[in-house]
């Protein structure tokens, strides 16, 4: 068996030492054109963060941030998850710790008689293919349409999170004070664009480049995690 390269813990965000913060600014302006004072805003609004350390150090090489959401959809009560700043070292991405964190934590946040969901934003297509790789039902997606509930669902989230920022028609988040991915990391590998999740991608949120992004759920419930989940977690 391999060494193991990151360990990775979740913490509250106001646990975050000025270190960490500044740590964690360096590595995403790594990867994203992004304003400091957006940055701290994004993040001081945020309840949790997954943060990836290179093994037996405290040098941060992946976060991501979390936070709880509550609406009613049709007299519906939904728990939602909301991911926001995500990067780890392309380094280190062949490792599966953020995902086995992330997994966890939603596994053990689930709630009897309440319907749960991940509230994901994608301005990169390796964001988005998270969802084909470990759940068996997302939305939106390239070989079925959205149902009408779910995307209620999507544009309630996505309404109550950034306001007139959603393109309700386009699914799509066009923020004001944008962040987005520098060129080289933005740029998509030519083996990659026959792929039918990465072309439908395109096709959603063709301004990805200039920060635009595609507002996604996947509903968190046992039997929609693919066996990959339960590998890689352990739940």
């Amino acid at each position: 068996m391999k060494d193991k390269k990151i360990t990775g813990r979740i913490i509250d965000i106001k646990e975050l030492s000025g270190d960490y913060k500044k740590q964690m600014y360096s590595l995403f302006t790594r990867y994203f054109v992004v304003e400091e004072k957006t940055f701290f805003s994004d993040l001081n609004e945020k309840e949790k963060i997954i943060l990836l350390f290179a093994n037996g150090t405290k040098k941060i090489k992946g976060f991501s941030t979390l936070k709880t959401m509550r609406v009613t959809v049709d007299g519906t009560k939904i728990k939602a998850v909301f991911s926001g700043d995500t990067i780890v070292d392309s380094s280190y991405r062949n490792e599966l710790d953020l995902m086995k964190h992330f997994g966890r934590y939603i596994y053990n946040n689930m709630e009897k008689g309440v319907k749960f969901y991940w509230f994901l934003i994608s301005m990169g297509f390796r964001t988005y293919r998270f969802l084909p790789l470990i759940f068996e039902d997302y939305y939106p997606r390239y070989d079925r349409e959205t149902p009408v509930f779910e995307k209620k669902i999507i544009d309630v989230l996505a309404y109550e999170k950034f306001g007139k920022a959603y393109n309700k028609e386009k699914g799509v988040i066009i923020p004001r004070n944008k962040n987005f991915l520098k060129v080289k990391h933005a740029t998509i590998p030519l083996n990659r664009l026959t792929n039918p999740h990465i072309k439908y991608f395109l096709r959603s949120n063709p301004g990805y480049t200039k920060g635009d992004e595609l507002a996604c759920i996947t509903e968190i419930k046992k039997e929609n995690f693919k066996p990959i989940f339960y590998r890689i977690t352990g739940c």
